[in-house]
């Protein structure tokens, strides 16, 4: 209390600088006396706060203690449990009989706290604090896992796709080239590379299927993007360029792909993947054994490997995760005409949806052709599958595919035309301070859009999504409260006698009201720092060991997890506000109860 007192004598009559203690004693008598008068009002009101929290909290604590023989027996009952699952574990291997383990040892670890708290408190506070623990706990761990989910998702968006996208508002973007060298030069820009994009039908093994096709510069690319990184092998970017027969790199072409003018018109009324091509050529099989090039005619294709036999890893389709660039596999032997076709890049879920393999000849078939008189009629190009890439997202990996931005430009006609330049910038989250720079630089006519706003619906579902489940879960907390009033109402009830005899002695309504609402921010703070610490430490936890998910089911091999301190203080202030709110009617019913009602059968 004397601490209380000091502390409001610094506060309220040293500060300012010319209240120090000398100056104070050598002020004007009058000035003394309002200093004096105003230091009195806050001692009484850091006394009365003071005693109302010292009444608060003996009523809060359980006389006698003792410790609680049903938890105890409980605790013993989680950790042989435990320790069973443990050692069976360790004799199946089985991960998720060793997940199960570390829930009980969590159940477990989670009574002991409660045990202490019953130790101090009394039981319905023991069961209110219990509450709001729980409650903040779910929270933190669930919106970890929400984060993390984002998190990730904006990595693999951000890997594919750049920062920043310019285009042109009208006309044709031809000086794609002087713009992207003046971009390059502003300071907060990473890369540069142009674009150009459309979509086609990609079709081999008398199957097809839509893409959208991106040509893109293998040059300059992989500052840019991630393609690089999530490519099967090191050097496939280079591939796109026509090969030498042993799979050497030749460098860029001269010209793009030839368009195939013999090719008949394919029917695709039936819509995507309706059934097999009818004029579809025959590809030439990659998969023989490297070696010199035969000078005879070419025998007939080799036989399927018998169940058990090794094959070779460019045949294999790939599996999810990361990909192991360290030693690429050896590229498989081409015949001359397939060597010197534009390469293409496909994704993992396309490779496996219509049969493609590394090596292969594909047609790619575009909607825009020439106007013959019995129609207009596509161009079908043959390209060479040059390789694949993994980029941890279904959509992408099913419907996008990559060539030589050279070889896109002629198939469909454009010329030295992109239709845009795509950029990286060194922070991606000041993707608006970069943009407003480039705007100065190219002057008006250009259109520019950031990765936030390209994906803005998927971003604001997810945000939406996340604030719907932390109202769903403050519901827990929210129920924790009816406990907290149940509590209070009957303190009420039991110490009515003690409520009349200090409003006897000069208490106010105020200062009872005060001491109930004190009651409840007590119960709120210790459960619910004692729920964020919990959930904090299982979700950090979760991440350092990991859990499990299918790849093939959920496109990710562990659930990811990350903690936003927003996200934390978010829980925290929650927890406590819900908390207080809850004590408002059994405080408004104590400080109603009159004197005379409380004292009268006493």
């Amino acid at each position: 209390m004397l601490a209380g007192v000091r502390l409001q004598f610094a506060a309220h009559v040293a500060r300012p600088r010319r209240y120090t203690p000398t100056r104070f004693l050598a002020a004007p008598g009058w000035k003394k006396t309002a200093k004096l008068r105003e230091l009195g009002r806050y001692t009484r009101v850091a006394m009365a706060a003071g005693y109302q929290s010292f009444v608060a909290w003996r009523y809060l604590m359980a006389r006698p203690r003792k410790v609680s023989v049903a938890i105890m027996i409980f605790v013993g009952v989680c950790l042989v449990t435990a320790g069973v699952l443990f050692y069976i574990a360790r004799i199946t291997h089985n991960m998720y009989v060793s997940m199960g383990a570390g829930a009980v040892v969590a159940v477990a670890e989670f009574m002991i706290v409660v045990g202490i708290l019953r130790y101090f408190f009394s039981f319905f506070t023991t069961v209110s604090m219990a509450g709001c623990m729980v409650g903040a706990q779910a929270m933190v761990v669930v919106l970890s896992v929400m984060s993390g989910f984002e998190t990730d998702l904006r990595s693999k968006i951000l890997g594919m796709n750049a920062h920043i996208r310019v285009t042109k508002e009208k006309g044709d973007f031809a000086d794609y080239r002087e713009a992207a060298k003046e971009i390059s030069a502003l300071p907060d820009v990473v890369g540069t590379t142009p674009y150009v994009q459309s979509e086609v039908v990609i079709a081999a093994n008398k199957n097809y299927s839509n893409v959208i096709i991106r040509g893109i510069d293998p040059k300059s690319v992989s500052r840019v993007t991630d393609l690089g990184k999530n490519a099967e092998r090191p050097r496939a970017l280079e591939r796109l360029w026509p090969v030498a027969d042993d799979g050497g790199i030749l460098g860029p072409p001269a010209d793009a792909g030839v368009i195939d003018e013999s090719a008949e018109p394919i029917d695709f009324s039936g819509g995507v993947d309706a059934g097999p091509i009818p004029d579809a050529r025959p590809m030439e099989d990659a998969s023989r054994p490297t070696g010199p090039p035969s000078t005879g005619p070419p025998g007939p294709p080799p036989a399927k490997p018998p169940p058990g036999a090794k094959v070779d890893p460019a045949d294999e389709p790939l599996s999810g995760g990361a990909i192991d660039t360290s030693m690429p596999p050896a590229f498989p032997r081409l015949e001359p005409d397939v060597a010197r076709l534009d390469g293409i890049l496909v994704g993992k879920e396309l490779r496996k949806h219509i049969n493609l393999y590394v090596g292969q000849q594909v047609e790619i078939v575009s909607p825009t052709g020439k106007i013959t008189p019995e129609g207009v009629k596509p161009n079908v190009v043959a390209f060479r599958i040059a390789g694949t890439f993994y980029t941890g997202m279904y959509e992408y990996d099913l419907k996008f595919v990559y060539v030589d931005i050279h070889a896109l430009q002629h198939l469909l006609g454009l010329g030295d035309i992109a239709n845009g330049i795509e950029i990286r910038v060194k922070d991606p989250d000041k993707t608006g301070e970069a943009m407003n720079r480039i705007r100065e630089v190219l002057g008006p006519g250009y259109r520019l859009q950031d990765w936030k706003e390209i994906n803005r619906n998927l971003f604001s579902a997810l945000k939406l999504e996340k604030m719907v489940m932390f109202l769903v879960l403050a519901i827990i907390i929210l129920v924790a409260s009816f406990s907290i009033i149940g509590n209070l109402i009957m303190v009420v009830v039991e110490k009515a006698t003690e409520i009349a005899l200090l409003k006897t002695l000069g208490s106010s309504d105020a200062q009872v009201r005060s001491l109930f609402i004190i009651q409840g921010f007590f119960i709120g703070l210790i459960g619910t720092t004692l729920g964020v610490l919990h959930g904090t430490l299982a979700a950090v936890s979760a991440d350092a060991g990991g859990v499990p998910l299918s790849a093939d089911v959920y496109y990710i091999n562990k659930v990811p997890i990350h903690i936003e301190p927003s996200s934390v203080v978010a829980v925290f202030v929650a927890g406590i506000v819900i908390s207080v709110v809850a004590t408002i009617y059994p405080a408004y019913i104590a400080s109603r109860l009159r004197p005379i009602d409380g004292m009268r059968y006493e």
